[in-house]
């Protein structure tokens, strides 16, 4: 027969001399370095104007 053990809670301390709330600053920190980058990629997609018909330009020919 075998006992069953409760699991073990792994409890990792800070580094040395660092605390937590320095290590979550990074978390916003990533988060808004990939939303600029991301952003300055889509933005300029998303601003341009829909193609316009050549026949509504000044001066065409209309068939």
């Amino acid at each position: 027969m075998t006992t069953s053990q409760a699991p073990r809670r792994m409890n990792f301390p800070a580094a040395q001399g660092r605390s937590a709330v320095k290590g979550w600053l990074g978390v916003p920190a990533v988060t808004l370095g990939i939303f600029s980058l991301m952003t300055s990629e889509l933005l300029p997609v998303g601003l341009l104007t829909p193609p316009v018909p050549p026949s509504t330009f000044p001066g065409a020919q209309r068939d």
